[in-house]
């Protein structure tokens, strides 16, 4: 539910191009709407956030080389090494 609701206020307050209908939906209209969470984060790596766009494999694939990219990941037990 928290993320939902960030995600509702980032793409609310960002205003992106394309999703100027979130300006007006209140909360509980997002949520029974189509703009919620579907794949959010490779909708989010491939800016395919509109439901009406259908992700496809190479989104996936797309999303996936982002993360590798850009993305560090550390082991907390082994700080020094990561």
């Amino acid at each position: 539910i928290d993320r939902a609701t960030a995600v509702y206020k980032y793409v609310r307050e960002s205003r992106i191009q394309g999703h100027e209908d979130l300006q007006s939906m209140t909360l509980e209209e997002y949520a029974a709407s189509s703009y919620v969470e579907n794949n959010w984060l490779t909708r989010f790596l491939t800016e395919k956030l509109s439901p009406e766009k259908k992700l496809t494999e190479k989104d996936v694939q797309v999303a996936k080389e982002v993360l590798r990219r850009k993305v560090l990941i550390g082991m907390y037990d082994d700080i020094l090494e990561s």
